[in-house]
């Protein structure tokens, strides 16, 4: 039978272990700065679906003919009313404005064109 080797570890300093808990503290505000930076982001990118929806929604009624804008609109609306269904902000109404006015335009340019048949 083999002989088990002495561990060779050795205590640790309170020097050592204040420097450890140092490194992770920086570690740890490093990672809250990436997650707020990526819900800030991801903060960004939901409000610009409610945005263009609404303006492509407005746009829609300036200079659309077959309803295609007024598609893009509702869809872009749906996307960013459903990402921010639980936090109600003016991006949130700027999505439902989105939606009505493209639904709207929809529904003018349905009833157009049963009318032109």
């Amino acid at each position: 039978m083999q002989k088990m080797k002495k561990s060779k570890n050795k205590p640790r300093t309170q020097r050592s272990i204040e420097m450890e808990e140092e490194r992770n503290e920086i570690i740890r505000r490093e990672q809250e700065k990436e997650e707020k930076k990526k819900n800030r982001t991801t903060g960004i990118v939901n409000s610009m679906f409610c945005l263009y929806s609404a303006a492509i929604a407005v746009m829609s009624w300036l200079f659309d003919y077959m309803g295609i804008l007024a598609m893009i609109a509702m869809v872009l609306g749906v996307i960013g009313y459903r990402r921010l269904k639980e936090k109600k902000g003016r991006d949130y109404y700027g999505a439902m404005a989105g939606m009505i006015l493209a639904g709207l335009r929809l529904a003018v340019t349905l009833f157009d064109l049963i009318r032109a048949l």
